[in-house]
């Protein structure tokens, strides 16, 4: 292993996923950068030389070392055993085994990205909500006084394959189709993937507590549609299926605001143009 030059260690698991795969370029200027797979492999970079069990890592060679745990397995349709055990293996098991295969002391901080669907007191809770709230509660116990904890809200952006609610009817409004709404009164809130990225970048000055991670861009379903309607030129008439409308009060603080960073209304248009003009045809 070579020596390492810059001062401050960031491990990531979920590295190859949406909001991962952005946060690399974000730290890779002031963080070494170790990526976590799911296999338990560290794969091999500037400093490593080979793919590396985790557990094969000699860590007392690093100081100033951060988690972001950002590895997550999102299935909506649980409709049997194996794909229940999919998910709590790679939402609970896989971070346990990162963190015991590391002595107690290794991490200065440990960065959880959490869904805001956690804080619904809907006792319906699905699987994937669940199992990573577990997973936190279980590190809570021991390691509270070094976990950042932050419930992220919409997030979207440029390439995103997750099927979310903004790809989706931007897709269909580029080709006149309509779109159809569960709930016209329901407030989203949205942020960006280079916006959320930024935030986590800045571990070095967030304290462990938990926190939400909420941008000015907060609109009603129907209002959402009017604007992207806007910015399209689509001819795309809204279909209302009223649904349920789960409303969450806020719990935390928000990061943004203590870091003084803002996500607003302009920065959004700016963004949804972006996915237009290099995503959508």
């Amino acid at each position: 292993m070579n020596n390492i030059k810059k001062t401050y260690n960031a491990w990531i698991t979920g590295y190859s996923g949406f909001l991962g795969s952005r946060l690399l370029k974000y730290l890779s200027n002031e963080f070494n950068i170790f990526q976590i797979s799911r296999n338990d492999i560290i794969k091999k970079n500037e400093f490593i030389t080979f793919d590396t069990k985790f557990k094969e890592i000699e860590s007392k060679k690093f100081q100033n070392n951060f988690l972001f745990h950002l590895a997550t397995y999102y299935n909506n349709n649980i409709d049997d055993n194996i794909k229940a055990s999919k998910v709590i293996e790679s939402n609970i098991l896989f971070g346990l085994r990162v963190i015991n295969n590391f002595h107690q002391n290794f991490f200065n901080k440990i960065l959880l990205s959490q869904s805001y669907m956690e804080l619904s007191q809907d006792k319906n809770i699905n699987l994937y909500s669940l199992t990573k709230s577990l997973f936190a509660k279980e590190l809570e116990l021991t390691l509270s006084h070094k976990i950042i904890k932050v419930y992220l809200y919409d997030t979207f952006g440029l390439n995103d394959k997750r099927e979310k609610l903004i790809n989706i009817w931007l897709k269909k409004m580029v080709k006149n189709e309509n779109v159809e709404i569960f709930n016209e009164s329901k407030k989203i809130n949205l942020t960006s993937d280079k916006f959320v990225s930024e935030i986590f970048s800045r571990i070095k000055s967030i304290d462990p507590g938990n926190y939400e991670l909420r941008s000015n861009v907060e609109l009603t379903l129907s209002d959402l549609f009017d604007l992207l309607i806007e910015l399209t030129n689509s001819k795309s008439q809204k279909i209302v299926k009223e649904g349920k409308n789960v409303k969450l009060p806020t719990y935390y603080d928000n990061l943004p605001d203590i870091l003084e960073l803002k996500y607003n209304l302009e920065n959004f248009k700016n963004d949804i143009k972006e996915i237009l003009n290099k995503e959508i045809y």
